[in-house]
């Protein structure tokens, strides 16, 4: 079968390819996934790339999420059959087949379509495990950089579910415009002149108690001084590649709690009935249309480099799929 792989770490339109390997057997608590679309996330890019939190065995499989069709079963599944449409979160989804634990393989309701189901798991599980980590709350105000982002466009969107204001900071008219058809009432652009003036007009005299913050180097510190006393600053991502820029003295003097977040570690601590609760939850927003995730392309297998830069195109507002 065809997979994606890489032997070396390194950029990921250098050191990927697509080479033929031996199909994978399950073993007896695991089921064999047949690929109908993969997506690309930047936590895999990274992985790739050979900075992320963890380092795999090379060579490597790439890929972490995908939706297929269950084609072999291991010999202890009982609730999962031959011929059930799934999405599973695992190593090596990247691939014409796949083996995935069937404790983490998640059946898909007709409702959902396979670009958005390829895509069920991960974003949205950050998202909402972003919001329940830092306790936001109905009616509260929170303020995300890179809000055009996979997780800020869920965050924004889940504010509607759930009551709270959030405060969308982007970098540019076009990824305001994205935001704003998804519902957005609040979407700042921070190369406007005077543009925290327009934060503090939005909020008026309500504190912004969260900042979320996915962009790092100096978008930590605008973030930071737009927080009221007794807020967090939680970080769960660096786009600008640079470290987080803070003044010790707006921490110290507004008491202000700055805080890390990974959310495959805090779902991964989870206990089995608050993982199902999340998935559930996520799995009637998304069949209600509550929450859209969107695709921006689809590439093939062999159009893997093509399919990395893409990733990387500015004011992208979906996800890249791969396609076998």
């Amino acid at each position: 079968m065809r997979a994606i792989t890489y032997a070396t770490f390194g950029k990921p339109s250098e050191v990927l390819e697509v080479s033929d390997i031996a199909l994978p057997e399950p073993k007896g608590n695991e089921v064999r996934i047949k690929t109908l679309l993969a997506t690309i996330h930047n936590h895999d890019l990274v992985t790739i790339s050979g900075n992320y939190g963890f380092k795999p065995t090379l060579p490597a499989q790439a890929g972490t999420e995908a939706v297929g069709i269950i084609d072999a079963v291991g010999q202890d599944i009982k609730h999962l059959q031959v011929g059930q449409r799934v999405v599973a979160s695992t190593p090596g989804t990247w691939a014409e087949y796949f083996i995935a634990p069937a404790a983490i393989v998640v059946p898909i309701p007709d409702a959902i379509d396979d670009a958005t189901a390829a895509q069920l798991l991960a974003m949205p599980m950050s998202a909402l495990l972003l919001l329940e980590f830092a306790n936001v709350q109905s009616g509260q105000w929170i303020i995300q950089n890179g809000a055009n982002g996979a997780v800020g466009r869920l965050v924004e969107q889940i504010s509607h579910i759930q009551g709270f204001n959030v405060i969308n900071l982007v970098r540019s008219a076009s990824s305001a415009d994205a935001l704003k058809q998804l519902g957005a009432k609040h979407v700042i652009t921070t190369d406007a002149p005077d543009w925290k003036k327009s934060v503090k007009a939005a909020v008026g005299d309500h504190p912004i108690q969260v900042g979320i913050d996915s962009v790092g180097g100096t978008a930590s510190q605008d973030v930071l001084s737009l927080l009221a006393e007794n807020s967090q600053l939680i970080t769960f991502g660096s786009m600008s590649g640079q470290p987080m820029q803070l003044h010790s003295s707006l921490i110290i003097f507004k008491n202000i709690v700055v805080k890390g977040f990974w959310g495959g570690k805090i779902f991964a601590a989870l206990g089995t009935p608050e993982q199902k609760r999340v998935i559930t939850t996520i799995i009637q927003w998304v069949a209600k249309g509550q929450l859209s995730l969107q695709t921006e392309e689809i590439f093939k297998f062999e159009q893997i480099k093509d399919a990395v830069n893409a990733n990387y195109r500015a004011n992208r507002t979906g996800k890249i799929l791969l396609k076998p």
